[in-house]
């Protein structure tokens, strides 16, 4: 009996160590966002981010200028002409928004393809 609780516990020490791997966790996030490259990569879109939105509020300064503009005249004009600026204004609203959310879309895209270029040198080593 004690030789068969030996070798049980023999049995189970051994193969607990032997087999069992340790499992390590990378955290990518970590990585992508605090290696050379990802700050490298992050600090380009800011650039490109910073200066668009300049664009952006350039814009947006001219569209509430316009819209200033027409709220003043509408007592002096006519409800066709009044209606028909606040529908030009609207188009231009509507394209601003369209812009905006083109880019917004296509720096997400340009984002997740780096941090995959970066993945995909970082799996043969993974």
């Amino acid at each position: 009996m004690k030789r068969y609780l030996f070798l049980n516990l023999l049995f189970f020490f051994f193969f607990n160590n032997a087999l069992g791997m340790n499992i390590f966790y990378i955290d990518l996030n970590n990585i992508l966002n605090k290696s050379l490259v990802g700050k490298s990569i992050e600090k380009q879109i800011n650039i490109i981010k910073s200066e668009k939105n300049k664009i952006f509020d350039s814009k947006k300064e001219q569209i509430q200028t316009k819209e200033k503009n027409i709220i003043s005249k509408k007592n002096i004009l006519s409800d066709a002409e009044f209606n028909k600026l606040i529908n030009e204004l609207n188009t231009e609203v509507l394209e601003y928004n369209k812009e905006v959310k083109e880019f917004e879309d296509k720096l997400k895209k340009s984002k997740m393809k780096n941090s995959q270029e970066i993945l995909n040198i970082l799996n043969p080593i993974l």
